[in-house]
C-alpha cells in the first residue's frame, strides 16, 4: 500500500512539473498563448508563475494576430494572470481588436505606469490592474459595462480615471486604496456602486454624479458605503442618490464644502449633520414640490444659488426660506460638475469650444487642440497596433506615441481619422 502511494505521489509530480513547465500552447516572439479553438484566436499567456527568469519583462508589445503552423490567428484576449507579477514589465502595447483581459492580468505589474485600453475591450477581469503601484491614469473603454472587484485596488499613484459611459456597475473595492486619485465622474448609466468601491482614496475630493432621471444605488455594508475614508469636498448630483440598505447614510458628507443639486433630486436628508457647506447650488425653479433638511449652521452661513426669478418662491417655501443668504443666479453659471467649482463668480473657468481642429506632433509625442471636450482619440502605428489613447480636454490634449520621426501615425478622432508625419 505504501509502494502504491509513493507510485501515486511521482505520478502526480511528474503531472505537475509538466504542467509548470508548459502551461501554453505555443510561443512566437517571446509571447506565449494559448488557442481558442472555439474563436479560432489566440490569447496571451505566462510561460511560468513560478520563476522570475520566466516572467515577461522590458518592453512588449502584443500584436493584432500571431501565425503559427501555417495559421493566422487574431488576438482577441490576455488571459488570466498573464502578466500577473512581472515586476520587470516597464510597458504592455495591447492591439486594437482585443476584446477581453483576465482576471489577474496585471496584477503586480509594479513598472507599469500607463497602459493603453483599446476600445475594442468588453470585459476586465477582477484584479486585473491591482497593485500597479506606478500606474497614474487609466482610460476605460466606453463598451465596458461592469468593473469588477478589486480592479484597479491599490493602485497608489492613479490621479486620472475615465469611466465608460455605458457602465452600468462599480464592485466591491473596484478602486479602493487608490489614494492620489482626486476626482471622479460618475457616469449617467451607472446604477449601482458597490460598498468600499472607493474606499482609501484618501484625496478624492470632487465627485460627480452625471445628469440622469434614474436613481442610482450605493451600497452599504454594515457602516461602510462606496467612499468610505474620502474627504469628499465637492458633490454634483446629476440624480437622485439612494442607500441600499436605506437605513445607513452612503456618503460622508462631514466635511464637504459645496454641492450642486440637479432639479430632478427631489428630496434627501444626507445635508442634515453637515456643517461645512458654504456653498449650495439648486437648479430647481419649484421648490415647492422638494424636501431636503439642512443644519442650523449651513442656514446660517452658507449661500444658496438659484434660478434666476425663483427667489420669492424659495422664501416662501419650507425649509428653503430658512436661508439667511439666498442669491439669484444664471442657471448655465452654476456648477454643473464639468469644471472644479467655484464661489459665485470670481475665478470661475470658462470653457472655448472651436470646430477647428489642430495637431502637433514633437518627439513622438502627439498636441491636440480643438477636439470637443470628452471625444475619444486613438492613435494608431500603419501596423495596426494602437500606441496611444485619450479623451479629448477643453483645452488641448498631450498623447505619448512612442513613434519616430519619420513615422506615420493614424489619428482617429471622434470618427475621423487623419494621418500625420511624426516629426
Amino acid at each position: 500500500m505504501k509502494q502504491l502511494s509513493q507510485i501515486v505521489s511521482l505520478l502526480f509530480l511528474f503531472v505537475l512539473k509538466g504542467h509548470i513547465a508548459y502551461p501554453y500552447d505555443f510561443e512566437v516572439n517571446g509571447i506565449y498563448y494559448d488557442y481558442d479553438s472555439r474563436n479560432q484566436a489566440a490569447i496571451v499567456t505566462f510561460r511560468s508563475s513560478f520563476s522570475s527568469d520566466e516572467k515577461y519583462s522590458g518592453n512588449l508589445d502584443v500584436p493584432v494576430s500571431v501565425s503559427y503552423n501555417g495559421r493566422t490567428l487574431p488576438v482577441l484576449s490576455i488571459g488570466n494572470d498573464a502578466f500577473r507579477s512581472c515586476t520587470e514589465l516597464e510597458s504592455v502595447s495591447l492591439p486594437f481588436g482585443l476584446t477581453n483581459i483576465g482576471g489577474n492580468a496585471f496584477n503586480g505589474c509594479t513598472k507599469i505606469s500607463k497602459i493603453i485600453i483599446p476600445e475594442t475591450v468588453t470585459n476586465i477581469g477582477r484584479n486585473a490592474f491591482e497593485g500597479c503601484t506606478a500606474m497614474s491614469e487609466i482610460n476605460i473603454p466606453d463598451n465596458v459595462k461592469y468593473i469588477q472587484e478589486e480592479t484597479f485596488k491599490g493602485c497608489a499613484n492613479l490621479t486620472s480615471v475615465h469611466l465608460p459611459i455605458n457602465l452600468s456597475l462599480i464592485d466591491v473595492c473596484a478602486f479602493a486604496g487608490c489614494s492620489q486619485l482626486q476626482f471622479i465622474r460618475i457616469p449617467a448609466a451607472t446604477t449601482f456602486i458597490e460598498a468600499g468601491a472607493f474606499s482609501g482614496c484618501e484625496q478624492l475630493e470632487t465627485l460627480v454624479f452625471e445628469d440622469s432621471t434614474e436613481k442610482i444605488e450605493l451600497r452599504v455594508d454594515y457602516l461602510y458605503g462606496p467612499f468610505y475614508g474620502c474627504k469628499l469636498k465637492a458633490i454634483y448630483f446629476g440624480r437622485p442618490v439612494n442607500s441600499f440598505p436605506y437605513i445607513t447614510p452612503c456618503l460622508d458628507v462631514s466635511q464637504t464644502e459645496t454641492i450642486s443639486i440637479c432639479s430632478n433630486f427631489k428630496s434627501s436628508n444626507l445635508f442634515y449633520n453637515c456643517n461645512t457647506l458654504s456653498t449650495i447650488y439648486f437648479f430647481c425653479e419649484n421648490p415647492e414640490g422638494t424636501s431636503f433638511s439642512f443644519s442650523n449652521q449651513t442656514y446660517l452661513n452658507s449661500t444658496l444659488y438659484i434660478p434666476i426669478g425663483t427667489k420669492d418662491r424659495y422664501l416662501g417655501a419650507e425649509g428653503w426660506k430658512s436661508f439667511f443668504n439666498i442669491q439669484e443666479m444664471d442657471v448655465k453659471d452654476m456648477w454643473n460638475g464639468n469644471v472644479q467649482p467655484t464661489n459665485g463668480d470670481e475665478n470661475r473657468i470658462n470653457q472655448v469650444k472651436t470646430n477647428a481642429v489642430l495637431i502637433q506632433s514633437n518627439n513622438g509625442t502627439l498636441i491636440i487642440s480643438g477636439a470637443d471636450d470628452g471625444t475619444s482619440i486613438e492613435i494608431y502605428a500603419t501596423s495596426g497596433v494602437i500606441v496611444g489613447y485619450a479623451k479629448a480636454s477643453s483645452s488641448s490634449t498631450v498623447i505619448s506615441t512612442g513613434l519616430k520621426n519619420g513615422e506615420i501615425a493614424i489619428v482617429k478622432i471622434g470618427n475621423k481619422s487623419v494621418k500625420v508625419v511624426m516629426k
